[in-house]
């Protein structure tokens, strides 16, 4: 993991003119809340942390319940998902407006009008990706045998319970993308998903969550993981 500061109030990733090193102290503009450094970098440790240090979640959009003796479950609020679906919902309207202008209003050729059908199956793609964000509940339930990742959509829901034994690790993994700007440069951003990889491949989840929100929940659930291959010698 990364040590990249957060706040504990919102999740929001903490940029350099809002640290005071010295006081241990960072500054979140957005909630205008007070951070102490160390409380976080903790979550952050590369180390397995004990299970009793994680039972508080960093942020209230993030909720933590036990629902047994030895199970617990993670729910993320659907708000964070919900404005990013709104936001790509309105962004489909005004690529199907533009689709629709030049197929009604102008006199294309047939080729070009051929050419424009993989434009209106991207376009239906991002409406569908929207309605699953703006619909979408996801939730983790963990005991010592297993790990159920499930989201709750309209569209392609998801239901994926991944025993102990076939995890290789459990971890954030880090995409990059570039993209070019509007002065022609190149700038790159690089988003972080939390990840289990197992047996038969991979799965992300709480893709919209907040940075600290997602460092929590892979401590939380690699505490979990480390006390189960304790108690049961057949996980390797």
């Amino acid at each position: 993991m990364s040590n990249i500061p957060f706040c504990n109030n919102c999740g929001s990733e903490l940029q350099a003119d809002q640290i005071d090193i010295a006081n241990d102290t960072g500054h979140c503009l957005k909630c205008n809340t007070t951070t102490k450094l160390s409380s976080n970098f903790e979550i952050l440790d590369e180390s397995i942390q004990p299970l009793e240090k994680l039972t508080n979640p960093p942020t209230k959009s993030i909720t933590l319940a036990k629902t047994g003796e030895n199970s617990y479950e993670i729910r993320l609020s659907r708000s964070r998902s919900r404005a990013s679906g709104i936001a790509l919902l309105v962004f489909s309207a005004i690529w199907f407006s533009f689709l629709f202008f030049l197929g009604v209003f102008t006199d294309l050729e047939l080729f070009f009008s051929l050419y424009m059908i993989p434009f209106w199956i991207v376009g239906t793609g991002l409406v569908m990706y929207g309605i699953n964000l703006i619909t979408e509940i996801q939730k983790i339930a963990i005991n010592y045998d297993s790990i159920t990742i499930s989201k709750q959509r309209l569209i392609k829901p998801v239901n994926l319970s991944i025993n102990f034994k076939d995890i290789i690790s459990i971890t954030i993994e880090i995409s990059r993308s570039d993209s070019v700007d509007s002065n022609g440069g190149t700038s790159t951003s690089y988003h972080e998903f939390p990840t289990i990889t197992y047996k038969n491949g991979r799965k992300t989840f709480f893709e919209t969550a907040k940075l600290g929100e997602k460092h929590w929940v892979i401590g939380f659930l690699n505490s979990i993981y480390s006390n189960a291959k304790k108690l049961n010698k057949d996980i390797v």
